[in-house]
């Protein structure tokens, strides 16, 4: 008969193999912070002036990349000003980076504030 105690040790086991295949099978994406990525028509729509303040943000400096591993694509983050933060979706596809939409975050001042918007929505550090 199985204890409760080594049914959890199981599970936690199991657990942590799971982490480290996902860690290290996930594939490896290239960075993104220097390569000129096309301008998809989502963010030019949907957020015209912020969408061109991210992408002059984002020549100039990109702070941080997150990665979201379920879907393969990039964020890439700027601080606009002191009270603004800057966010460019990003995907390859054929070999190409394609902007999926930019938008700026101007309730978040703090790198905390941004760090936990895109955890919520998958995205790691990379």
């Amino acid at each position: 008969m199985v204890t409760i105690k080594e049914s959890f040790f199981f599970i936690f086991v199991m657990i942590i193999i799971a982490m480290f295949t996902i860690a290290f099978l996930l594939p490896q994406l290239p960075d993104l912070s220097g390569l000129e990525v096309e301008v998809k028509s989502h963010a030019t729509i949907s957020h015209v002036n912020d969408a061109e303040i991210v992408r002059n943000c984002l020549s100039r400096n990109t702070y941080k990349l997150f990665q979201n591993p379920l879907t393969n694509r990039i964020a890439r983050i700027c601080q606009v000003d002191n009270n603004t933060w800057g966010i460019q979706i990003v995907e390859r596809i054929n070999g190409k980076s394609e902007e999926v939409t930019s938008f700026l975050k101007n309730k978040m001042s703090k790198y905390e504030d941004i760090v936990r918007y895109l955890n919520n929505r998958g995205y790691i550090l990379k």
